[in-house]
């Protein structure tokens, strides 16, 4: 684990410096459908609720979300047909006390794996990193 992160497990709440705060729920097993891409056997879908407690406008598109299955990284898997458009579909600005509410899905094995989701609010910068984990 880098130095400048953090550790939590999922279902917590990180909050960086600025008052930016992000949520990440306990994975949910989700099986593709076929117009799904990547295509997998199974997905670990996320909820992630960004709540912006700065006081400038935040766009949700510069948040990262990485995933690591099993020491592996593990693709975010887009399907609309069951509404999982990825951090991309964020298009709307989050004035300063909204949140918003966004859900991914990575690609996993079949069996339940150890997961750890790295969060950075701007995109993979110089920020402190929020590392969530525990098992999808």
């Amino acid at each position: 684990m880098p130095l400048s992160a953090t550790l939590a497990p999922f279902g917590s709440e990180h909050t960086w410096g600025n008052g930016l705060a992000v949520t990440i729920s306990a994975p949910k097993s989700l099986t593709p459908s076929d117009t799904a891409f990547p295509r997998a056997g199974r997905m670990a879908v996320f909820t992630v609720v960004v709540l912006n407690g700065t006081s400038t406008v935040y766009r949700p598109p510069q948040l990262a979300v990485r995933a690591v299955a099993d020491g592996r990284p593990a693709q975010e898997v887009l399907d609309a047909v069951q509404g999982l458009n990825g951090v991309a579909s964020a298009v709307q600005e989050l004035p300063p006390e909204r949140d918003a509410t966004l859900t991914l899905a990575f690609a996993v094995p079949d069996e339940p794996v150890r997961m750890r989701l790295t969060v950075q609010p701007g995109g993979g910068g110089s920020e402190t990193m929020a590392i969530f984990e525990g098992t999808a």
